[in-house]
């Protein structure tokens, strides 16, 4: 679409799109603050826009909406439980796979500002985490930066994933309060590049699967064994609780208190057979 201006002013440009359904207001694919005058915006949708559905617990778009109450220091939760997330230090909102991600830089992250459904029972036996990263400069990363943390310290752990910046691995642990299982991603990541991670935990099982761009990346027997450990420990993003900040852009982490299988996790990666729908908005400054 080539994006016109009769006063030459700087456009924002917001496309919405869904799969069975008309576009609602929270399905961005596409936004952009700054689109010039007679400027072309191509968009190439490959993936979903996440949606809440009833095992949903935690969802964030990063999408900087203020429709939604969201700003440079707030982030809205689209599940139905309200955690919304508080950014300590302001920052901007880049482009991403859906609309806007959450940049974070060395001194940024994000806290829950109410942390208490994330614990137990809702996550305690089983649980999903999902998002897309782009890590962007490796060199000024720790040794483990935080993506997602959940733990009071190293011994009582309820569930995290950690960068390892020497192989450019993912990095899993999970916890009961008396012991720790958890593995490390068989494939290494690019800087500058967006992929899409999952990690699931089936507490009856001890089953623990990584998923990276919707294929399983390693599957293992967990060293922990039945219910997660039930912590007050808010969760965190970005950071080990306020240390080893990673430098990166996150977009649509969600988090389910089920185990989903790997269609399902497929489906979260790319966009599968069906009817969707799509509408652009256009505004200006003037």
């Amino acid at each position: 679409a080539t994006i016109d201006d009769k006063d030459a002013d700087a456009i924002t440009v917001v496309i919405y799109g869904e799969n069975g359904t008309a576009a609602s207001r929270e399905a961005i694919i596409y936004k952009n603050t700054s689109v010039g005058d007679f400027n072309q915006v191509i968009y190439n949708w490959t993936s979903p826009p996440l949606r809440a559905n009833p095992n949903t617990i935690l969802l964030y778009h990063f999408d900087n909406d203020s429709s939604y109450g969201e700003n440079q220091t707030w982030v809205n939760d689209f599940s139905s439980s309200g955690l919304d997330g508080k950014i300590l230090t302001a920052t901007d909102k880049e482009q991403a796979i859906h609309g806007l991600g959450l940049r974070i830089k060395t001194t940024t992250n994000i806290v829950l500002t109410d942390d208490s459904k994330l614990n137990s029972p809702n996550v305690s036996r089983n649980i999903t985490i999902a998002f897309w990263i782009n890590v962007t400069n490796n060199a000024t990363l720790s040794t483990f930066p935080g993506i997602i943390v959940k733990q009071v310290d190293t011994n009582n752990r309820d569930y995290a994933i950690f960068f390892q910046n020497s192989t450019k691995q993912f990095l899993t642990a999970f916890g009961n309060g008396t012991s720790q299982g958890g593995t490390t991603s068989v494939s290494g990541i690019s800087q500058g590049v967006w992929y899409h991670f999952v990690a699931t935990f089936q507490a009856a099982t001890r089953n623990h699967t990584i998923y990276i761009n919707g294929v399983v990346d390693r599957s293992t027997i967990a060293g922990v064994a039945n219910s997660l450990i039930d912590t007050t420990a808010s969760l965190t993003i970005g950071s080990t609780t306020g240390t080893n900040f990673l430098n990166s852009t996150i977009d649509d982490l969600i988090i389910m208190n089920r185990t989903l299988n790997a269609d399902e996790v497929r489906d979260l990666y790319r966009l599968k057979e069906g009817i969707y729908y799509w509408k652009v908005n256009a505004t200006d400054s003037g």
